[in-house]
């Protein structure tokens, strides 16, 4: 027998999507379905075999749950033959589709996207004491969205705080979904849970991330721990006095960088033998305050490959320069032969700058997104909250390539799409 093309396996993948996807519509999507039928049964029971004709339906109903839930088992031969045809040496099915989802990014193919709009993430009762949020990724290395997720909406609650057993500035969230259906035949939220930590400067992969270890004085320090100085170190003083916040790390004696003139200071990977996940995406950025000190210029952080900059004008009090979030947090993007974390003030022409609390930390997963808790200048407490909502318009195989497999691959919407969805 001959080796299929890729277009027949993909054929053949389509027409098992097409039965589950039929069968989904009846069992709980449209409006003539199992659901609604067995609602309308159980309504009508005046019987004295009642709980017998109750037992037989739930054990119906499980047979229908099983069916469904047993798409991947349907798929996995499907895409192992995939495998073979895009040359993958693996035969489980989880590496097949790592594999696919390269091939197709490289070679332009595409499946129709899902169609998510993702909700931005805000305070439901505008009454939280903390001044942070939470930081969420939402698209890849290859600047697709990550479709392998729920639409519903999302709550994220502060449950431990400095007052209950928690480290200040390192306050504990519960990330909830919304609340699931009682089995697979209809899906209206993933039910899950998590806690994720927020995270300080003691969280960073670099050293001395909050500059409170240095050689010499404040007003004339002589080295700052793991940093290089690009020019002088008499460009530069620790300030005691005024700083973004504390964190547990730097030992109860807080401080803050201070740029008295163009400069820069930065710190390699290597110096703490960062070894970066390319699986996960990473969050980096700092604090600056340019108010105190009545400073100008150009403010840039690097990270490996990546920069961002601010111009120094009229900001008030602390603000947060961070590389965008999205394609660039991901080693793909950022790596560099020789990649560092630099901090640079160019272009000042009068006052001083402010910089503090540096964080480069990997973000947390939940629910196939990335999450990252990141307080302000005032902790967060116990029951501070956020909340967010995630709609998708649906496809059919990337919505089964997610519910059975757990994955998602490249996708398009109109003409881009080279794998088109079933009938």
């Amino acid at each position: 027998m001959s080796s299929p093309s890729q277009a027949e396996v993909e054929t053949q993948i389509s027409n098992v999507v097409a039965i589950l996807e039929h069968f989904r519509e009846y069992a709980g999507v449209s409006s003539d379905n199992y659901l609604g039928d067995e609602d309308t049964l159980i309504q009508s029971l005046e019987t004295d075999y009642a709980p017998e004709l109750l037992s037989t339906i739930a054990g119906f109903r499980a047979s229908l749950v099983s069916a469904i839930n047993g798409g991947g088992s349907m798929m996995s031969p499907l895409f192992i033959q995939m495998g073979q045809v895009i040359d993958a040496p693996e035969k489980d099915v989880q590496t097949i589709l790592t594999r696919l989802y390269e091939y197709m990014n490289t070679n332009s193919q595409a499946v129709k996207s899902r169609g998510f709009t993702y909700g931005a993430v805000s305070d439901p009762g505008t009454s939280n004491v903390g001044s942070g949020t939470i930081k969420r990724l939402t698209g890849d290395e290859n600047a697709y969205d990550i479709e392998n997720c729920t639409p519903e909406v999302k709550l994220a609650e502060c449950v431990s705080d400095a007052n209950s057993g928690a480290q200040k500035n390192e306050e504990v969230f519960q990330f909830r979904g919304s609340d699931s259906e009682k089995d697979a035949l209809k899906i209206t939220g993933s039910g899950l849970t998590t806690q994720i930590r927020g995270v300080s400067a003691r969280d960073s992969l670099t050293g001395n991330s909050s500059f409170t270890r240095y050689s010499g004085t404040t007003a004339s320090p002589t080295a700052i721990d793991d940093w290089v100085v690009g020019t002088n170190i008499a460009n530069f003083q620790i300030d005691t006095g005024n700083y973004y916040r504390t964190d547990p790390s730097d030992g109860g004696s807080p401080a803050s960088l201070v740029f008295e003139t163009n400069d820069y200071v930065s710190q390699a990977f290597s110096v703490r033998n960062i070894d970066i996940n390319p699986n996960v995406p990473y969050y980096c950025s700092i604090a600056y305050n340019r108010q105190v000190g009545s400073g100008d210029g150009n403010l840039t952080i690097t990270c490996g490959d990546q920069t961002a900059t601010v111009a120094l004008s009229s900001q008030t009090g602390w603000n947060i320069l961070e590389v965008a979030i999205g394609q660039k947090s991901w080693l793909k993007t950022f790596n560099a032969s020789t990649p560092v974390v630099k901090i640079e003030l160019a272009s000042n022409t009068t006052g001083t700058v402010l910089v503090d609390d540096l964080i480069f930390t990997p973000f947390q997963p939940f629910d196939g997104l990335w999450y990252l808790p990141l307080g302000g200048a005032t902790p967060f407490l116990r029951l501070d909250d956020f909340t967010w909502t995630d709609s998708a318009t649906e496809s059919v195989l990337q919505f089964w390539f997610w519910k059975s497999l757990g994955r998602y691959l490249p996708h398009a919407t109109g003409g881009s799409i080279t794998w088109a969805d079933p009938s």
